[in-house]
């Protein structure tokens, strides 16, 4: 199972309202039904969480679990604690752990506007530069547009709109084919437009006929050329629309059968955002009488001039929350290269840098460097590798930062919100856990509240199992409620 299809935000004041920031408590109440199920001793424990797995014939694939007191320094139980899985997008967990103990939460990230110095006042020369704001939406590109119309500008002679923050490929090349045109997988730019995601709507027609499909932005989908091989069928027949990339063209089919009555919409990446944002700006500057006679992109450094416009994103706090509770691969690879662009290494890739600063704090945080091995900072590449015992060690070092509540809330709650928002609803605020799912593999890792026990840091992964997801999560889950049973014995 690929990770859900993430909603496209259509005003940073949505985000601010969004549920994914809604603030959790740290430490909660127990539930009634988790005060009336049997409690579990410490020495009892991974006899419980094994006999989980057995039921659930877990011993066919490769999994394993790490539980600890977050006051402790040794777990209170493990299987295969220090083995390496794929950890899918609970690899999140060290991305935003060190973005967060570098950066601090209050930091946020600038879009500007720099006058060339060497052009005409009368008919400047403009440089859009961004760093990597995840949350811009149209709002605020009008943003600019009417900050430029107060400076009284009306004429511009070049507007460049300016890449060249992230170094670097936008795309991992660690990442799988298939993810690259969905809208889990979009470019990581310096310029970001409505997550660098596009709808594409598909209508049915007539019985046999093709489908009629429009973008939802004309603007963002211009670049991509459709190939129409669907079919509309009978009603009550399956819905079966997809794209399917052409590799090497900038080219989708569109295949399958629509049924007569339905529609659908499809989330696929833009194919270049940056010429989508430029092509939005200079949209907006004509509606208010701005023209622009030239206008490039380039990903070439260029002189700061001085600041006519900016606008600037919610807090990476607000961020951090967002990437974590919604599992968002965009906002977790903006992170990645924002803690690339601090470091003072030499290097060609953002990404990189910002790779080598991770091990650096997470290193500080203790957690063992032998321990993991990271590739990208959304858990989408298959190339991750770490220990359920890693994924502790990062949430009990951040229990001990001043950012520990702002880390800690991040997380999904169970019961309540995010991607728990539909598990653990007998145990609400019980779980507060980063998700992960990949084909083949499902992790959770993060803080338990047991009612009658010191809290709890811990994860669980499991990798290489051939039925359903739902199952192996089920199995999963009732490892974390275990882990909330578990009380002091005499």
């Amino acid at each position: 199972m690929i990770p859900k299809s993430l909603a496209i935000l259509f005003a940073s004041h949505l985000l601010l309202t969004h549920p994914a920031f809604a603030q959790a408590p740290s430490k909660s109440s127990p539930s009634p039904i988790a005060q009336s199920e049997p409690t579990i001793c410490p020495a009892n424990l991974s006899n419980t969480v094994n006999s989980i797995a057995s039921r659930y014939n877990l011993q066919r694939y490769h999994w394993g679990y790490y539980v600890q007191p977050l006051a402790a320094n040794t777990p209170l139980a493990s299987y295969q604690g220090n083995s390496l899985f794929i950890p899918a997008s609970s690899n999140k967990l060290l991305t935003t752990a060190a973005v967060l103990n570098h950066l601090g939460s209050q930091y946020r990230l600038r879009t500007s506007i720099y006058l060339d110095p060497n052009s005409n006042p009368q008919q400047p020369s403009l440089n859009v530069f961004g760093r990597g704001d995840p949350t811009i939406t149209n709002l605020q590109i009008q943003d600019l547009a009417d900050q430029l119309q107060q400076q009284g500008i009306r004429q511009i002679s070049k507007l460049t709109a300016n890449g060249s923050y992230f170094r670097g490929s936008p795309m991992n090349p660690d990442w799988e084919w298939g993810d690259l045109y969905t809208d889990y997988g979009v470019p990581t730019t310096s310029l970001i437009l409505q997550q660098n995601a596009v709808d594409l709507v598909v209508t049915p027609q007539k019985i046999g006929q093709p489908p009629s499909y429009r973008w939802g932005n004309s603007l963002a989908g211009i670049p991509w050329q459709i190939d129409n091989r669907a079919v509309t069928g009978a009603a009550r027949t399956e819905n079966s629309i997809e794209v399917q990339a052409v590799q090497g063209k900038p080219t989708l089919l569109l295949i399958g059968n629509l049924p007569v009555g339905g529609g659908t919409t499809l989330n696929l990446a833009m194919l270049n955002p940056s010429a989508t944002w430029l092509s939005q700006l200079q949209f907006n500057l004509a509606q208010k009488q701005i023209n622009a006679s030239q206008v490039q992109v380039s990903d070439e450094p260029f002189k700061l001039g001085q600041e006519v416009a900016s606008i600037e994103s919610p807090t990476l706090g607000e961020l951090i929350k967002q990437t974590n509770r919604t599992s968002n691969n965009l906002f977790a690879e903006v992170l990645l290269r924002t803690l690339g662009r601090s470091n003072t290494e030499a290097g060609n890739s953002t990404a990189d840098l910002g790779l080598r600063l991770v091990k650096a704090k997470l290193t500080g945080l203790g957690v063992n460097a032998n321990g993991y091995r990271q590739v990208d900072g959304s858990g989408l590449s298959r190339k991750n590798l770490l220990s359920p015992q890693t994924l502790v060690q990062t949430l009990v070092g951040m229990s001990k930062t001043p950012e520990a509540a702002v880390y800690r809330d991040s997380l999904p709650v169970g019961g309540v919100n995010g991607t728990l928002a539909n598990r653990f609803k007998n145990y609400p605020n019980q779980i507060q856990a980063k998700t992960g799912t990949l084909t083949g593999a499902i992790a959770l890792a993060g803080y338990a509240n047991p009612a009658q026990y010191q809290q709890l840091a811990f994860g669980i992964v499991v990798n290489n199992y051939d039925r359903p997801a739902s199952e192996i999560r089920s199995a999963v889950d009732e490892m974390a409620t275990a882990f909330l049973r578990v009380r002091n014995c005499p």
